[in-house]
């Protein structure tokens, strides 16, 4: 076989299909939507997709209802420490009256309390930043991630949540974004799913509402909450 004559024959293959038009594979892109419009409120979609992958969510009414519900929560899982290093939490919500652990997070910490960037209400997602007071290891450090959230951090879709966070910090942007969708989980183990591997086991959710107006004494919603 002549090796010289079939390399030039593949080359000008190569140079003939570099020269000519190439055809269009994919669709042509649209600056619509990409999934099914849906008309319910964000509160609605994103109450029903959290509940979807397993997040635990706890309607307040205000900051004793807070603090009461997480007691509760505390005792029934009997966690013995709980970790948060939002000065503001601590002192708004009476987090020192609880098993409270300050300073360096220890590893007796069962569970750490956080706040968040915004609310994905399409896909249920949490999205967090290093920028803020938790950074970037805390909210993965211990089995249980708790965060405190309001109604009005409620965005549509991941890329309106990633324009909320480009409009709050301008040029200082965050090193790091992370999109928290429930509990960790994976199943490359022999294709059994397995939570808590790569990041905490369970996730809390404790909403308020706007601007005073609280997320149970919207009309109808408050059924809705119990359902979840």
């Amino acid at each position: 076989m002549d090796n010289s004559s079939t390399r030039k024959n593949i080359l000008k293959k190569i140079r003939e299909a570099l020269t000519a038009p190439s055809v269009r594979l994919l669709p042509e892109s649209s600056d619509g939507l990409f999934y099914r419009k849906d008309d319910r409120s964000l509160l609605d979609r994103f109450c029903t997709e959290f509940a979807a992958i397993d997040g635990k969510l706890e309607v307040c009414r205000e900051k004793d209802d807070f603090h009461k519900k997480l007691s509760e929560i505390r005792n029934e899982n009997g966690w013995q420490h709980l970790y948060c290093s939002t000065a503001s939490f601590r002192t708004d919500f009476g987090l020192d009256a609880l098993p409270f652990t300050g300073g360096e997070v220890p590893e007796s910490a069962s569970a750490v309390i956080t706040g968040c960037e915004c609310l994905v209400a399409r896909t249920g997602t949490i999205v967090l930043s290093s920028a803020q007071e938790y950074g970037r290891a805390l909210t993965v450090y211990t089995p249980v991630h708790i965060v405190v959230a309001s109604a009005d951090q409620l965005v549509e879709d991941i890329g309106d949540g990633i324009s909320k966070i480009v409009r709050r910090y301008g040029r200082k942007l965050p090193s790091a974004l992370f999109f928290a969708s429930g509990p960790s989980r994976t199943g490359d183990i022999e294709k059994t799913l397995v939570k808590g591997v790569h990041g905490p086991v369970q996730v809390y959710l404790f909403l308020f509402a706007a601007n005073g107006d609280y997320v149970t004494d919207q009309p109808g919603y408050q059924s809705k909450i119990i359902e979840l």
